[in-house]
């Protein structure tokens, strides 16, 4: 909800005329669209028939399942994702925003992958032994970055006005993005077993050998619905 609110303080802060003074650039619409991070609500405003420039947050957060890390149980992992997207847009045609575009934005995200793994549920293995750890507690387990994460992207898209206020279009793209290195975290007063440790920092440096082999260019893609203020 709070990221709502925020939007419309924004929208109303920008729509504010000067007493004195050259008119600021006027907000000309919304948009709803969801893309690769999730969902996202956005203010568009235009600078002529060819150029748009818009402003679009995001917040999203769902589960994506079990996986399994090397434990002896697949463990759950949830996604999140809270950002800001900044998007400078330039139609190939004056045509009011129809037709083809190229998109290039600059995105302010913090993401992560996360999971809290109950540790007195797994087993642990020390040769041919399999121990247990009733006294354990929980760890959480994250990927995310370290502050907020600066991602560049260039798209390439479509736009089909529907009616005379609204339009859909579509983008496809590419954006830079490094993802970080697994981390963990035991919050709890006594310390673990060396047997639950070890197994544990096995299992993150496993996961981020193959992080440090992804590669820092992902593809990008919107659906996205706008509407045109009268």
């Amino acid at each position: 909800m709070n990221i709502f609110l925020t939007l419309f303080f924004f929208i109303s802060a920008c729509n504010l005329k000067p007493a004195h003074g050259e008119e600021r650039l006027q907000i000309k619409g919304l948009n709803l669209g969801i893309y690769e991070k999730g969902t996202y609500m956005g203010i568009f405003t235009n600078l002529n028939d060819n150029d748009q420039l818009n402003l679009r947050l995001n917040y999203f957060k769902i589960p994506i399942g079990k996986y399994d890390i090397g434990l002896s149980e697949s463990i759950k992992l949830n996604f999140s994702s809270f950002g800001a997207q900044f998007n400078y847009r330039k139609y190939f045609q004056a045509k009011r925003y129809q037709g083809f575009f190229t998109q290039a934005g600059i995105e302010l995200n913090n993401y992560s992958l996360y999971s809290r793994v109950n540790l007195s549920e797994l087993d642990y293995q020390i040769g041919n032994v399999t121990l247990l750890c009733p006294s354990c507690s929980s760890l959480e387990l994250s990927i995310k970055p370290k502050a907020i994460a600066i991602i560049p992207s260039l798209s390439l898209g479509w736009t089909k006005k529907l009616t005379k206020n609204i339009s859909l279009d579509s983008s496809i793209g590419f954006q830079y993005l490094k993802i970080n290195n697994a981390e963990w975290e035991y919050n709890f007063n006594s310390s673990l077993p060396f047997f639950v440790r070890d197994e544990i920092e096995e299992a993150v440096e496993d996961i981020n050998s193959q992080i440090q082999k992804l590669p820092r260019i992902y593809p990008t893609a919107s659906i996205n619905l706008s509407y045109y203020f009268k």
